[in-house]
């Protein structure tokens, strides 16, 4: 996360002053605010009783043990989260591919980041951004949510500022920090299912909600941000 965090504030430094602060600041912000809709998108119906006092089993017989049963748990993990994310980032494209060669808007082919797009642009609106700019901000949006940040980040940053004004551009930077993307999916997919195998029903019902959530989250801090810009 360190490193995607100075990666970030290179790209975007050129384009937006002091934005490292920015970035720091939404991703404290947005972390209550994923609680906040994690609870109000599954509401907590049960109430917690006092438990025995939990005892960890003992999984390893000695050091050599942990060791090696440790570094086949972290290479299995690998795996899942390399395979997971590039099903998912497949999948996405296979679906562009075939819009593509279907539909043609504009002399370009219809994708998907096109069609969220169209669907974010009012909530583009919403967090502040200038109507004219809207489907600008709501493609970025779009691929943020099919592709992932860096690439909207660097899409950004080389934008002329007659495309997208200062503050759209700062609103902007709220509205995509964050990881609630397919191939983000994908990694948290990949890690809980390695994990925890036994509640695999649970974890693929939750899957597309958590995505929903982390964006709405991501939304909430922009608009705050757009209302003290």
């Amino acid at each position: 996360a360190g490193t995607v965090y100075v990666l970030y504030s290179t790209i975007l430094q050129p384009i937006i002053p002091d934005v490292a602060g920015h970035l720091l600041t939404a991703s404290l912000i947005s972390a209550p605010a994923a609680v906040m809709l994690a609870r109000l998108i599954i509401p907590e119906d049960t109430q917690i009783e006092t438990a025995e006092v939990f005892r960890v089993p003992q999984l390893y017989e000695g050091t050599m043990d942990a060791l090696t049963q440790g570094t086949i748990a972290g290479l299995r993990l690998f795996a899942y989260i390399i395979g997971m994310v590039l099903v998912l980032v497949a999948l996405v494209e296979l679906v562009n591919i075939i819009l593509g060669s279907i539909f043609d808007i504009g002399g370009q082919p219809l994708t998907m980041q096109m069609i969220l797009g169209w669907i974010l642009a009012p909530v583009a609106w919403l967090l502040g951004i200038p109507w004219s700019e809207c489907f600008t901000a709501g493609q970025l949006l779009g691929a943020k949510v099919v592709l992932n940040e860096l690439i909207t980040y660097i899409e950004m940053a080389s934008m002329s500022p007659e495309t997208l004004s200062q503050e759209s551009r700062l609103i902007l930077t709220y509205a995509m920090c964050g990881f609630a993307n397919f191939g983000g999916l994908g990694v948290m997919l990949a890690g809980l299912l390695s994990l925890v195998p036994e509640r695999r029903i649970e974890i693929m019902g939750l899957a597309m909600k958590t995505l929903v959530a982390g964006n709405l989250a991501a939304y909430m801090t922009a608009a705050m941000a757009s209302l003290m810009a």
